[in-house]
Parts: structure tokens; C-alpha cells; sequence
């Protein structure tokens, strides 16, 4: 196998988070094409997942919250994820 190249931390980042670093604040959020509507009915429904899943839920949470990208909140990444899952299998 070959040697995997090795890239800095400066390297790493992309455009965006080096816009950031530079203008010290994150740009206004852009809306996503995926967004949900704010006058939909939520109804509550309990599941159980996979620890690593709700974990990584978690995560990207976190992530898209203090990068303000919408959708930041659990349930409304599930709710995009779930309804994508059913279209794509004909419910």
C-alpha cells in the first residue's frame, strides 16, 4: 500500500471555516432546502436507536447548532432523515 499524504490542520480547513477565523464570527445561516416548515404539528414518539447513532445525532447537534446551520435540533434532523427513508421506500 502507499503512504497516505499528510495534510496540515491548515490545510485541512475548508473556505468556510477559514472565513470564519478570519471575519471572528459565523456568517448569517443560509436556509437549507431541507428545512421544515415552523407551522407543522409535532407529536411526540419514542424509539430506541443504536448508541452510536444517537450519538452522532448528538454530535451533529452540537456541530450544525454553533455553526448555525439549520436544521440544528434532534428532532427535526430525524424528522428530515425518517421522511426521506419513507419516500425513498414508497410510504
Amino acid at each position: 500500500m502507499g503512504k497516505r499524504q499528510r495534510t496540515t490542520a491548515g490545510e485541512a480547513t475548508d473556505k468556510a471555516e477559514k472565513d470564519f477565523v478570519k471575519a471572528g464570527k459565523p456568517s448569517k445561516p443560509k436556509s437549507q432546502p431541507d428545512e421544515l416548515p415552523e407551522d407543522r404539528e409535532l407529536v411526540p414518539i419514542t424509539v430506541r436507536v443504536d448508541a452510536e447513532i444517537a450519538s452522532r445525532l448528538r454530535r451533529a447537534s452540537f456541530e450544525r447548532r454553533e455553526a448555525r446551520l439549520r436544521p440544528w435540533k434532534q428532532g427535526d434532523i430525524v424528522s428530515i432523515a425518517l421522511d426521506a427513508w419513507l419516500l425513498e421506500a414508497g410510504f
